[in-house]
């Protein structure tokens, strides 16, 4: 079974969630989010890898801000300005060797409707993210 650690990093926490084939979310929870240093950061993304690693195939990160999905790099970070010009990927990547992918919260909540939820017939669609 291909597993998948999904993270959500949030204001005040950072929410994971294991999920299995047909994005079977299989468990969830959430860490306090650290608030102030780029490695206390990356070790929280990585203990949350670590209660993973045997068993998942890759990570997929998305944290509010502008993000290049495509390089990592971030551009701005939302509540934790001490991200901003960070290659996210490359910094994770040395903690949790594993495929990883990072991106916007809001762009991921899309995707993922469209993908495979309530947009998934849509032509056109509009989502609004809160939080």
């Amino acid at each position: 079974m291909d597993k998948r650690l999904a993270i959500d990093v949030g204001g005040s926490s950072i929410k994971y969630a294991l999920v299995g084939e047909e994005h079977k979310i299989l468990e969830q929870g959430k860490v306090r989010a650290p608030r102030e240093v780029k490695e206390e950061f990356v070790e929280a993304l990585g203990q949350l890898y670590d209660r993973y690693a045997g068993e998942i195939s890759g990570m997929g990160i998305s944290m509010a801000g502008k993000v290049d999905p495509h390089t990592g790099f971030v551009v701005s970070a939302g509540s934790f300005p001490f991200l901003t010009g960070t290659n996210m990927l490359e910094a994770i990547a040395e903690r949790c060797p594993t495929h990883l992918t990072v991106d916007n919260d809001a762009r991921c909540a899309a995707l993922a409707e469209l993908y495979h939820g309530s947009l998934a017939d849509a032509n056109n669609a509009l989502v609004i993210v809160l939080g």
